[in-house]
């Protein structure tokens, strides 16, 4: 679309009197009631220029803009109060790589900005932020600048600043730092990728300055004008010619609704009308919030009763019941505890007669029990004898200190401490009941937060844990590890479930220590070992930053499987098949003088349906309290399968860790099923974690990579407390950067997403994003599931912690 502005006036005087103001500002009070603005490179600014300020610590920024032909995609995180990162994908029309080079019709363009925040706006001083636009990309937007911004009135904002690079092309001057020559980095557009330190902040300097107005009748629509350092030469070349730059000034109107969106129309250079179109959210914020069921309320012990009443209810002599029960018999679970005693168990109200009704349709029941929908005991029907005998020995009284449960009254305990917490997706793995104390074994299958999965755990061992046990450990298992055990006193639940304080009362009064090497004296639910969950569901599939085609989507569906065989050893499963897509019309070839790792993958895209994903059979186990072990075997990931063994050390208290890893591993032939190709190599790393604090986790690792080149990478990742996760990564082997490729280097940005975040439901569920701005195979690592860390860190000290604001919900 094209319009027409006039010629520009005395654009020099403007930029003048605008900076004449930002200085006066200086002595405004003014707190602004507008929004801080993305411009069209998604970072905070006017409308092509930066400004002086940043968004709120923590908000993830998604903006596109429409600039004519050109068209610029970028996500953005407010990483710290002051530190910013962005990365854009762009699509350039008609690019000039360099000068005298030849015009490509199409190019698409991956590059990386970050900004830092010297100082915020005060009462006496302006916003002054300072960034580096596209500094380890091609070059194609590669600019410098120093932005400062005060707010003049509640609704009205100047900014004044200055650029280097492409925001120092128009009616620029000579460095003010002295750098007047500025090194091209346009003619390496197919190796670049790595920062090109030499460019920052030489050559000519340009000012740009601009206003933005949010009118107060108008609520959500703010007003913006800019003076613009930019040239906009490679739009405007003679060559190319699809953008006539009459005038620096620029113009736009944007709207900011209520979700975080905002929509923006600009018209650029007096000429050209764009559209932008961001949105943002706070991770820290969920979409929804709170649609969890409540808990079990927590029972308070009044005085000493015994424990026969908290496990069956009122018991009936059902020997002497008339059969001949008219109607219907709901579902009843049939088990048989350790000594032979058959026990059912039915939701209804109490009702001899259908106790022995059941008993002629089901064969010998010596038990049943009556339960409600949260699975408390209405009352026992004693039928047989055995059933009564049963009942007798669980009759001792609580105080009865010193007294151990035995395996029937374990058994019955963890039946009803199931049947609790059912709709909690709770499950007990062990049970050990001694004088005074409880231990407690769980898997958590639907709680993000271990800490509220501690709560309804011990929520429900106030109702069937007798009134002699004074303590709770429980132990939260993750992949069948037994990373952590809590020590919760019962006095401590029972006087601060209402108070408004009350988890983080029980936290400083609560233990969390490393759980232990064996297994004790702990009874094992019956049937809970071998134990088979498997499950099938659609997914989408996504392939990035193909030239050919940018975005290619499949709909897929998989089958999965999970077997426990027993604490620690699992066998695993999934297969997956394409339903719709184009994943597989990827026929680039790679040109990679490296073994080729990773840069085969669009093969295996194209020849792989059905596929199997994974088949694998885990150990996880401990070698000490502090130690644990892996060691995974089979078809590891698509492209390759083998041997993997892990070792790491992570005490539950300590923010640091170390581990190592040592692969042996085969490429696998590109149908993905069972046959494989000739590549194999060894790969392993030694590897340091370290939570920094603040939500910050950082990892290095340094060893031997799939194409067998040796070096390490570096992790960054910003953690918050409901599971959302956002960082980024970089990869420097003995790959020189000619023989790696375009790119230089291997780098991404990654993402995990909870699925609770959207729902407002407790969810295990999380989506993990990964960017790679390419694929190349220097520095590629195999991946191989359940790596160490993240389970054992799942449960340690710090996430417990983090998440304790929730043991009572």
């Amino acid at each position: 679309m094209r319009c027409f502005i006039s010629k520009p006036f005395a654009v020099m005087s403007h930029v003048a009197i605008l900076i004449s103001a930002l200085t006066i500002a200086t002595i405004a009070q003014a707190q602004s009631t507008a929004p801080v603005t993305l411009n069209n490179y998604g970072n905070a600014g006017l409308i092509d220029m930066p400004s002086g300020q940043s968004m709120p610590e923590g908000t993830l920024s998604a903006t596109s803009s429409l600039f004519n032909k050109s068209l610029r995609n970028t996500a953005t995180f407010q990483i710290t109060p002051r530190l910013a990162g962005s990365f854009r994908y762009s699509f350039v029309p008609d690019f000039i790589p360099g000068a005298g080079s030849y015009v490509r019709p199409e190019y698409y363009d991956r590059s990386f900005d970050v900004r830092y925040q010297l100082m915020f706006e005060g009462r006496y001083r302006p916003a002054v932020a300072i960034g580096l636009q596209d500094f380890a990309g091609t070059g194609i937007y590669s600019g410098e600048y120093i932005a400062a911004t005060k707010t003049l009135r509640p609704n009205l904002r100047v900014t004044a600043g200055l650029g280097w690079g492409r925001l120092g092309s128009y009616n620029s001057f000579s460095n003010p730092f002295g750098a007047d020559t500025r090194p091209s980095t346009l003619g390496t557009a197919e190796i670049n990728g790595r920062p090109q330190a030499d460019v920052w902040f030489r050559g000519p300097a340009a000012p740009f300055a601009g206003v933005e107005w949010a009118p107060q009748s108008v609520r959500g629509l703010v007003l913006k004008a800019e003076y613009s350092s930019d040239d906009y030469a490679n739009e405007n070349a003679a060559n190319v010619g699809y953008f006539d730059h009459k005038t620096p000034l620029n113009f736009a109107a944007e709207y900011h609704f209520k979700s975080g969106s905002t929509l923006a129309m600009n018209v650029i250079g007096g000429t050209e009308v764009g559209l932008r179109f961001s949105t943002s959210i706070d991770p820290r914020k969920p979409r929804v919030i709170g649609r969890e069921e409540a808990p079990l309320p927590i029972r308070v012990r009044q005085g000493q009763s015994d424990q026969r009443r908290a496990i069956f209810g009122d018991v009936i002599d059902g020997h002497s019941v008339p059969s001949g029960y008219v109607g219907s018999i709901p579902a009843a679970d049939i088990t048989q505890s350790p000594s032979g005693v058959r026990i059912a168990r039915i939701q209804d109200q109490c009702s001899p007669a259908m106790a022995r009704e059941l008993d002629a349709q089901a064969g010998v029941v010596d038990l049943v029990i009556f339960e409600n929908n949260a699975g408390a005991a209405r009352c026992s029907v004693v039928l047989r004898d055995a059933g009564a005998t049963y009942v007798q020995a669980l009759s001792k009284p609580a105080n009865a200190d010193g007294a151990n449960y035995g395996d029937d009254a374990n058994q019955a305990a963890i039946a009803r401490l199931n049947a609790l917490m059912k709709t909690d997706g709770i499950v007990v793995e062990a049970l050990d009941v001694t004088a005074g104390r409880a231990h407690l074994r769980i898997r958590n299958d639907r709680f993000d937060a271990p800490a509220q999965a501690i709560g309804r755990a011990a929520r429900a061992m106030t109702h069937v844990m007798p009134d002699s046990v004074y303590a709770f450990d429980i132990t939260v298992l993750e992949q069948g590890l037994p990373v952590s055990t809590t020590r919760l006193q019962r006095r401590d639940l029972e006087q601060l479930q209402f108070d408004s304080d009350g988890a983080w009362k029980t936290y400083v009064r609560a233990q969390i220590e490393p759980s232990d090497l064996g297994q004790g004296d702990l009874t094992f639910a019956d049937g809970y070992y071998p134990k088979l969950s498997a499950g099938i569901a659609p997914y989408i599939a996504t392939s990035l930053f193909d030239p050919d085609n940018p975005v290619r989507v499949d709909l897929r569906l998989r089958g999965f499987a999970h077997l426990d065989i027993a604490p620690g050893l699992s066998l695993n499963g999934s297969v997956s098949k394409r339903i719709y897509g184009n994943i597989h019309h990827a026929t680039r070839d790679s040109d990679s003088v490296l073994p080729r790792v990773r840069t085969d993958l669009n093969k295996y895209q194209a020849q792989g349906d059905p596929t199997i994903d994974r088949l694998t059979a885990d150990y996880m186990f401990k070698l000490s309290p502090d130690i644990y072990g892996r060691v995974t075997a089979g078809i590891l990931e698509p492209m390759y399968g083998g041997l993997s063994a892990e070792i790491l050390y992570k005490p539950v208290a300590s923010d640091f860790a170390i581990g190592a890893e040592l692969n042996w591993v085969k490429q696998r032939d590109f149908d993905q099923l069972l046959s494989f190709r000739d590549y194999e190599t060894v790969t392993g790393h030694a590897s340091v974690y370290w939570n920094m604090g603040n939500g910050f986790l950082g990892q290095v690792d340094v060893g031997r990579y799939l194409a067998r080149d040796w070096g390490g990478t570096l992790s960054v990742d910003r953690v918050f407390k409901n599971g959302w996760r956002v960082g980024g990564y970089m990869t420097l082997t003995d790959v020189s950067f000619d023989d790696f490729g375009e790119g230089s280097f291997d780098k991404g940005l990654r993402a995990t997403i909870p699925l609770s975040w959207f729902t407002g439901q407790p969810h295990r569920n999380k989506y993990n994003l990964l960017i790679q701005p390419i694929v190349r195979d220097g520095g590629a690592r195999v991946n191989v599931p359940n790596r160490l860390y993240p389970v054992v860190s799942g449960v340690d000290r710090t996430e417990l912690r983090n998440s304790w604001g929730r043991l009572m919900r």
